[in-house]
């Protein structure tokens, strides 16, 4: 009787420690943010309405890669699953629009005879129009200072020059313009606010 007691006791402490690391296992792939909670977080710091949301694993992290869409310009945002933080923040341009047009349509002519594959490709614009887009900023991320502004308001600060990069950034919840200029004094780095057009940052190399 006494065996039969234990046994059964074994048992169940053997049942017990299996729906426990079950449950562990669990709850250690569920992140701590859920899809609705990432959207709120997203769209108290950025103006816009989450489109697209979805859920991958980049480096051994869970990521929300999400697109905003504004009223007048789109981003993309990349969100720490489990913190919340901001792993990236990008402009969607119209090239990169133009680029997922092109690979969808691509994917949806393969089955389908050549001729619709080739009225596909004529949709494409050139690497010309893809970099005139580029540079006219002109789906910059929706917000007060554009990015043709930011350029505008460092060339004025350095007292001239070409721009010859720029780029959208997320520094702890601030977004800045990251801006490299050839002036006649040299090689400037600008940092400009994007909310308010404040120069930030200005370094000369």
């Amino acid at each position: 009787m006494k065996k039969l007691i234990i046994i059964t006791l074994c048992i169940i402490a053997i049942g017990a420690v299996a729906v426990g690391v079950q449950m562990f296992s669990a709850s250690a792939d569920d992140p701590s943010l859920n899809s609705e909670e990432a959207k709120e977080l997203a769209a108290s710091r950025y103006p816009g309405e989450v489109t697209v949301i979805e859920l991958n694993n980049e480096s051994g992290e869970q990521i929300y890669t999400m697109e905003i869409d504004g009223n007048d310009n789109d981003y993309r945002l990349k969100l720490n699953a489990d913190s919340g933080d901001v792993v990236e923040l990008s402009e969607i341009t119209n090239a990169d629009s133009q680029e997922e047009a092109s690979e969808e349509s691509a994917a949806d002519t393969a089955s389908e005879p050549e001729p619709a594959a080739e009225e596909s490709s004529s949709e494409e614009a050139s690497p010309a129009e893809e970099e005139s887009s580029r540079e006219t900023g002109s789906s910059s991320n929706q917000l007060p200072i554009s990015m043709d502004d930011a350029k505008s308001i460092a060339l004025e600060e350095v007292g001239g020059g070409s721009v010859t990069d720029i780029e959208l950034d997320d520094d702890d919840g601030r977004v800045l313009y990251e801006l490299e200029i050839v002036s006649s004094q040299g090689e400037v780095d600008v940092d400009v606010d994007a909310r308010t057009g404040e120069i930030i940052v200005i370094s000369y190399d």
